[in-house]
């Protein structure tokens, strides 16, 4: 893969106003010059159902970033395939990074405005120590306090896309400088640049890059993380082939493998089946199925 190639995130859209039928949106925001330091980008995801039943759930894969929700209407529920253990997602929640996959099921109307964070930035916010929650949701109130039910509250009145954006982008640049005074970003951009390249600049070379031996560098990553830097290195890796697809679905699978660093076809199934589950094909296949997709939800 070249070096310093970033993918370039695309748009779903589609929009049904009949009061008959299911209105869908999904929609992508970028953040202003104020949070982009922080924030990668916004998701605005809003459906109604309006009276289906039986919704297939949309599968989620391993993802090197920590999200922030918000759930102006409506919830999720979280499936681990691995133990069959479930988690309902309401309100706001914090999510670190995701290790594995998990299956999302949605109310009847769902809204959700989720928060990509720039690697590293949730353990700056409040010095977590993030191992502990590498596959954790965590309600946003209960680490830092009521101003995110609040917000969220405030968000429920509003109907305006680009507003719910805008309200979003406003407290966050409030809520991270007052959060950020003094703390050490370096690091954190250093995260930044192994998720844009995951196979270009040796992890070794990036901790010489930061003045650290490889076993300093090592210790902060995974205060940073929760992982170590050639297990996050590997999500980050194949996030990068799973977007590679997203963007490119004409591509053949072996072009997308050797794109994203992978020595061949089975190397990139073989992570995938880590983070994702199964094999490649088999989940993008799921991924048709999921209730977007069924019922409109296309790439435009």
């Amino acid at each position: 893969m070249a070096s310093g190639r970033k993918a370039h995130h695309q748009v779903l859209l589609f929009v049904e106003t009949n009061p008959c039928t299911p209105e869908m949106i999904y929609k992508h925001y970028q953040p202003t010059a104020r949070t982009a330091a922080f924030v990668q980008r916004y998701e605005l995801r809003h459906f109604r159902f309006n009276g289906l039943s039986n919704l297939p759930f949309k599968p989620f894969p391993a993802s090197p970033f920590p999200y922030l929700h918000f759930y102006p209407r409506g919830f999720e529920t979280m499936k681990d395939p691995s133990n069959d253990s479930s988690l309902v997602k309401k309100d706001t929640a914090i999510s670190a990074l995701f290790s594995h996959r998990y299956d999302r099921y949605v109310s009847e109307e769902f809204m959700l405005i989720t928060v990509i964070l720039n690697p590293g930035i949730l353990h700056c916010l409040g010095g977590m120590g993030m191992r502990e929650m590498v596959d954790q949701h965590l309600n946003a109130d209960e680490v830092f306090g009521n101003c995110f039910r609040t917000i969220n509250e405030k968000l429920q009145s509003v109907e305006d896309y680009p507003t719910l954006i805008a309200m979003v982008d406003d407290f966050l640049h409030c809520f991270m400088n007052e959060r950020l005074v003094g703390a050490k970003l370096p690091m954190a951009q250093l995260i930044g640049r192994m998720v844009a390249d995951p196979s270009g600049t040796g992890i070794e070379q990036i901790a010489s890059d930061a003045c650290l031996s490889y076993r300093q560098f090592e210790r902060r990553f995974i205060e940073y993380t929760g992982l170590c830097p050639r297990s996050y290195q590997r999500i980050a890796r194949f996030h990068y082939a799973y977007t590679l697809k997203q963007q490119q679905p004409e591509w053949d699978w072996l072009r997308i493998a050797i794109d994203a660093g992978y020595t061949d076809y089975q190397h990139l199934a073989k992570d995938f089946i880590a983070f994702a589950g199964t094999t490649p094909p088999r989940y993008f296949k799921e991924d048709d199925n999921a209730p977007g997709r069924l019922l409109g939800l296309r790439k435009r």
